[in-house]
Order: structure tokens, then sequence, then C-alpha cells
């Protein structure tokens, strides 16, 4: 983005200032965000502008993770897998097959070697079996060249699944965050937990009871999903699968009969992002050592890909509110938005700089945004008629707003707080009005509210909401099931859970979201079918009305291009 399209859009420092110290914010009422001393007894429930608030229960993360260790190692866990095997004399060919079975190619080479360098092996034996390293040796060279050029590309492609959650997760610190995932049911007052220790406890509105979910498979958890218009069906993310939890309708939310699937992929893991499409027909998965993403058939768990070649990982997988779009980001400065048009395709963007750091679909599920390099990015689809005549595409992009890192004062101007920056989590409520931005480096979360049919900006700011002085926020998440307005639930690095009630009324009808402000030339990215080549990609050659745009254009920044789908059998979501 050239400075002068980046000096009109509004910036952090038009936000009203932060609570001074002592206090933190409770509620929004009246389009204003209201805080309370943190002396005051439960001051975070904001029972005083929601009464209901007071059914949900007060989680403390201290006290539900467990008092071992995170994790608990196995009494079979040993650093050296070959002290609990009882070594016998037995033939090579034996050895090797024994070594195939176990590790493969590699461990067969490693087994020739071991024979290669035996003193019990004769002359002739050892120039043969010399010769069978050299070629295994071989294999493996071959074998590893192409995941060694994918790493010198992608080097998370070789990290450990911890490093990779830490990275991608929307989870601040997520390797020592007691909190790992959060997720609220879409139809009920239910929100799971997942912990560090490898366990999810359920808690549900108006209930005390917290139950424990808990399984082998289920380790290092990096997100959450529950099935909508099911209460009872839950998926997990895992270090190498997705596990479906089934559990009874009682308030208790025990696992049922038969309690658990575990659903696996070659190569897909660690597993993060789950998500269902809005009838629950269908389950998303995306990791970002697979290039493919999952499409899961809820009823056989038959699984379809949708692929995209040298795409070194999708970290971030999101359905549309609809289902008939899917955002796929990668770890570097290339997305595809997969649309559902009789069969699946992609449509491939690249970010000015960097990856997408997070994204949030509206509920009508025709705008995305996105926050990438300091900045906030809308995708504009569902164009009216006259709307694509006059922008030549079906779709638009736009900066909505300049969240770059700054410095914001507090009340009585003595302190200043830093907000902006890397963007860990977005999410936008239900209603659509208003969206929640957790940052990487800040203290604070950013409110805005969304102007639907606004001639000016499309998000406005509301405010920081600012925890006690010794905590951050690590995750958020809106509730689903919410009738007053907006709930937002913050996880706090000090183990406490607040529910930030957000009254306002709700409009009754629906209105359009864009306007002419909105595809302005200095401010829109779009795309029409042509081929050149930049940066190594074949990428459309962008217009505006049949005019080029300068160089100095925000629209030489985004390329967008219609890529066939992969030959293999997809699913059509309705």
């Amino acid at each position: 983005m050239d400075e002068a399209s980046a000096s009109t859009l509004p910036t952090l420092e038009l936000f009203p200032r932060i609570p001074r110290p002592g206090h933190i914010t409770v509620a929004e009422s009246h389009s204003e965000l209201h805080e309370l001393p943190s002396t005051v007894e439960n001051p975070a429930t904001g029972r005083g502008f929601y009464p209901e608030i007071v059914r949900y229960i007060a989680v403390d993360g201290n006290q539900l993770t467990s008092r071992l260790p995170f994790k608990i190692p196995s009494i079979r866990m040993s650093n050296n897998k070959a002290s609990l095997l009882v070594v016998k004399n037995q033939g090579v060919p034996k050895a090797v097959w024994d070594a195939w079975w176990e590790n493969g190619l590699r461990g067969v080479h490693s087994c020739l070697l071991d024979v290669e360098n035996s003193e019990n092996v004769g002359a002739n034996a050892k120039m043969l079996i010399k010769a069978l390293a050299g070629i295994t040796a071989m294999c493996l060279q071959l074998s590893d060249a192409p995941s060694k050029l994918l790493v010198s590309v992608f080097p998370h492609m070789e990290w450990r699944s911890e490093n990779v959650n830490e990275e991608f997760s929307h989870v601040r610190g997520w390797q020592q965050s007691w909190i790992r995932a959060i997720a609220w049911h879409s139809t009920a007052s239910y929100l799971a937990l997942a912990l560090n220790d490898d366990t999810i406890r359920i808690s549900v509105v108006g209930s005390d009871v917290v139950p424990m979910l808990r399984c082998q498979q289920q380790k290092n958890i990096s997100c959450a999903a529950w099935r909508p218009f099911v209460l009872s069906e839950l998926a997990v993310g895992c270090e190498d699968c997705v596990i479906i939890w089934h559990l009874t309708s009682s308030v208790s939310m025990k696992p049922g009969k038969d309690k658990t699937i575990v659903l696996k992929a070659f190569g897909h893991g660690p597993v993060n992002s789950v998500e269902y499409s809005s009838t629950g027909s269908y389950l998303l998965s995306s990791s970002a050592k697979d290039s493919s993403i999952y499409v899961w058939d809820t009823v056989q768990w038959d699984k379809a890909p949708l692929r995209r070649i040298g795409s070194g990982g999708i970290p971030l997988a999101l359905w549309s509110p609809k289902s008939n779009r899917i955002l796929a980001a990668s770890p570097d400065k290339t997305f595809w938005v997969w649309e559902n048009k009789e069969y699946w395709q992609s449509k491939r963007w690249v970010t000015p700089k960097d990856m997408i750091e997070a994204a949030s679909w509206d509920p009508s599920g025709s705008v995305l945004l996105f926050a990438t390099s300091g900045f906030i990015y809308g995708i504009f689809f569902e164009l009216s008629p006259i709307d694509r005549f006059v922008a030549q595409t079906d779709s638009i992009v736009k900066p909505v707003y300049n969240i770059e890192e700054c410095h914001v004062l507090d009340h009585d101007g003595n302190l200043s707080y830093k907000v902006g920056g890397k963007v860990r989590q977005m999410d936008w409520d239900k209603s659509g009005h208003r969206l929640a931005i957790m940052f990487d480096d800040s203290e604070m979360v950013a409110v805005f509210r969304v102007h639907h049919q606004s001639r000016g900006e499309f998000l406005a700011p509301l405010g920081f909401i600012k925890g006690h002085s010794d905590e951050y926020p690590l995750t958020i998440a809106f509730q689903k099931e919410f009738s007053e307005g907006a709930n937002l639930t913050i996880a706090w690095s000090s183990g406490r859970i607040q529910y930030f009630p957000m009254i306002f009324a709700l409009p009754t009808s629906k209105r359009n979201i864009l306007h002419e402000d909105h595809y302005r030339t200095q401010n829109v990215v779009h795309g029409r079918p042509s081929s050149y080549t930049a940066a190594g990609f074949t990428s459309p050659r962008l217009s505006m009305s049949g005019l080029e745009p300068s160089a100095s254009s925000i629209s030489e920044m985004f390329r967008q291009q219609e890529e066939p789908t992969s030959p293999s059998r997809l699913y059509s979501v309705p």
C-alpha cells in the first residue's frame, strides 16, 4: 500500500482512551465501554449491565488444570527404544525385515550399516551388504529431495508440532498458556475449553458441573468446534488427528457409549483448523504442514481433499456461514478462496507483504475481513449487477483499517499502552455489528463497530477491553447464541475467563453493506482474467473500467486468479 492510501485510513489512535490504572473494562452499554475498579467484588461479570450473566460459571483455569505436570509420561516411555527389547541372535534377512516393518526404508539402511560394521559377517557378505546400503542411501536421498526443497521455502515443515502450534495457533503463547482453544456451540450455551493437560472441559451456562473429556489420542490440542444443530458432537484438532466426541444430551455432558471417532489422513498434522459447515453435514480440517484441506462427510466420515500444490500447508481455513466459500491461507503471502459453483474451484490471491494473520467472515458470508502487515482488508463478494459493471469483477478488495503498532494514553493521560501490530485472533459476532481483535503483543482487546450502511468507514472504533494489571488476553471468541447483542469471551493469562456483554439494539432488517465509497479507484483491488508473469506467478492483469492502475496503486499489491479444482472427487456442499 502506498503512503497516500495508508494516510487516509483511520488508526487505533482514534480509539477512546484506555481505563486508568486499577480499573478494568466490564461491559458495553449505549455504544460505550464501561469500567469499574478492579477492587470491586467480582467486577468482571458485568452483571450491572446484563443481570443474566450471573448464570455463567466463573471459570478459573488454575483450578481446572491438572496438579500434575502438563503431560503424564507413559511408564513404558524410553529415550532409547532398543533398551526395551531383548536382543537375540538372528539372521540378516530377519533383521532387515524387522527394520523395514519398524522404520521403513530408513530403518533398513540403518540396519545394513550396523550389519556392515559387524565382525560376524564374512568379506563377500560385507561387499553385498555395502552395495545394498549404498542403494538404500541413494533411494533415501531421492525421497528426501522434495521435502528438503519444500523445507528450504517453508522452514516450518520440519518443526515439531508444538512449535507449529505456537506459531499458527489462535492462542497467544500456546506452549506456555493454560488454555489451548475455546469454542461456543452455535445453538446452545455450551463452551468447550481445551486445556494444556490435553483435556477438554465443558462449561454449561446455568450449571456448576464442568465435565472433562480425555482420551489417549488427544494430544497437543490446537482447535475445537461444535457441530451445529447437534448438541452432543464436538470436533477436536490434535497433533496427528481429529477426534469426534459424542456426548450425552444431559447437563452433565458425559461421553456417550461410542464416545470417540478418530479421523486421520497421511501427513495431516498437527491439525490447526477444524470447522463444521453451517448445516453440520461436513467437517473441515487443515494443517500448517499439509497442503490439502480435507472435507469430511459427517455420516460415513469419508474424506475428500481440496488441494493446491506448493502451498506449504494451510494453517488457517474458514468456512463461510453459507458454506459456499472456504478461505485457505498459506504460511506465505498466498491465500485461496474456494467457491462451490456446481463443483469446488479456487481463486488465488497474493497479499502485499506477509501471510494472513487472522480472518473472519461476516454472518451473511458476503464479506471476509483479514489482517496482514498492520492493516485490516476486506473482500466483498456478491456484488449487485451495477457494482459488477463498475468494478468489472465479481469481488473487490479494499483496506478498511490501519492497525499498525502505536501507543494510546489512558484516561488521565499519564500512561501509554502499546496496541496494534501482529494480530493473533479476530472474531465477528453473530449479529454482524461487533468485531473483536486480539494482538500478539498487547494487553488490550480492540472492539470495532461495523457500519453496514455508513458512507464513511466500514469499521469504527468502539474501545479497548483492559484486564487486571498483571494479565493479558490469550484468546477470544464471541458466544454464538446471544440475543441481547453480543457476548465476548476472553481467556486471560491469569487463568480468568471473562464474559463481556455488549448490549445494543439489533436492526429489524438487513441492509446492503456495499456503497460507492467501497470501490473508489485508489482503494479497490480486483482482477480480471488475463495472463502475465510477476514474481514467479501467473496472475491476472488488474484494471478498473479498462484503465490500468498506476504503479503506486494498491491494485498492484493484490492479484487474483481462477484455478481449476483438483481432479479428485469433491463434495458438493449445500
